[in-house]
């Protein structure tokens, strides 16, 4: 074919015109993604905000009336959280101490109740020296005061808008600090947990919990700080730490059956390093008052027993698979 200008001219009208349609294609692509994206991004804002709002409306349902009761058994009183201390014994690695071997001989476990067969496991178990956490309320008042005047430690991220309150003003919700009593810098080690809060309300439902983790070695001032909300339906979980916060969550199934009455003896391993400690600091194992006890799992699923004496503001005893722990009186 011959070349000629208007051969030219037809050739490059059609380039034109072929790159304007696709300009124009891609444009409205473009714009249609954009509202398509808009629209996912506003449709996602609505999904998180309506799951924020009806978590907590969740939260505010009162408590089941057996769980209440179970509160008023023991005397619960929010206000006598202000300020206590726990003694907490770490076992080492969760292993036993073999030295025993008539211990270990089947029939006579077999022979033995679950308490005392309980008792001979607990006293092959091999328990550390142990720490002593300091508890205490850093804010305790007011849920709707708490959210719209202290933002130190983020009340709302946890508890939601100061209106999910709005129709009981007087509801008391806590920020409940624990820390190891007395930590040294040289024993700071990066990641270590310098401070761990939970927040709850008068009726010990969980909200949430906030942890303080060291950014370098030695150095307590420099840390970062992890948010994380709670189902209300479950309980405090230590996880793979020492704090003594494994507390049951009376809307929980397991915590709420397994609640009952005992004796008047606080569950005590038979080890030495147990039982000399408990004597040093004067740790008395019986309870006059009413005594309580339930078991139920982690979010790890192992293993929580605690006691609960009457008038006591904390669970009295509570033992897991990392450590043995009871209530400085």
């Amino acid at each position: 074919m011959k070349f000629t200008p208007y051969v030219f001219m037809t050739v490059l009208s059609t380039v034109f015109i072929f790159g304007c349609s696709t300009a124009i294609h891609q444009k409205n692509q473009s714009e249609s993604a954009t509202a398509n994206l808009e629209k996912d991004e506003a449709f996602q804002k609505g999904l998180r905000e309506a799951y924020f709002d009806i978590g907590h409306r969740n939260l505010l349902r009162s408590p089941a009336e057996k769980g209440q009761s179970q509160l008023r058994e023991v005397a619960f009183n929010v206000e006598l959280l202000r300020s206590f201390k726990v003694l907490v014994f770490p076992k080492y690695n969760n292993q036993v101490e073999k030295s025993n071997e008539e211990i270990y001989d089947p029939q006579k476990l077999e022979s033995l109740s679950p308490s005392e067969r309980r008792q001979v496991n607990s006293s092959l178990e091999n328990y550390q020296s142990p720490f002593i956490f300091q508890f205490r309320a850093v804010e305790l008042q007011s849920c709707y005061k708490l959210i719209q005047m202290r933002p130190k430690f983020k009340p709302e991220m946890i508890f939601g808008k100061k209106e999910n309150f709005g129709d009981n003003q007087a509801k008391k919700c806590v920020v409940l600090e624990g820390k190891v009593d007395d930590l040294r810098r040289k024993d700071i080690r990066k990641d270590d947990i310098l401070a761990l809060r939970i927040y709850f309300d008068e009726n010990f439902i969980p909200y949430g919990k906030a942890i303080d983790l060291a950014l370098e070695s030695k150095n307590k001032e420099n840390f970062r700080t992890v948010l994380t909300r709670i189902d209300p339906s479950k309980s405090f979980s230590s996880e793979l730490s020492l704090f003594p916060i494994d507390v049951p969550n009376f809307l929980s199934y397991l915590p709420s059956k397994n609640w009952k009455a005992i004796g008047e003896n606080v569950f005590v391993p038979h080890h030495p390093v147990v039982k000399r400690n408990l004597q040093k600091f004067k740790v008395s194992s019986s309870c006059k008052t009413g005594l309580y006890e339930t078991n139920f799992k982690d979010d790890l699923n192992r293993f929580v027993s605690i006691n609960w004496c009457k008038n006591d503001p904390w669970p009295t005893m509570i033992e897991t698979n990392n450590s043995y722990s009871v209530l400085l009186k």
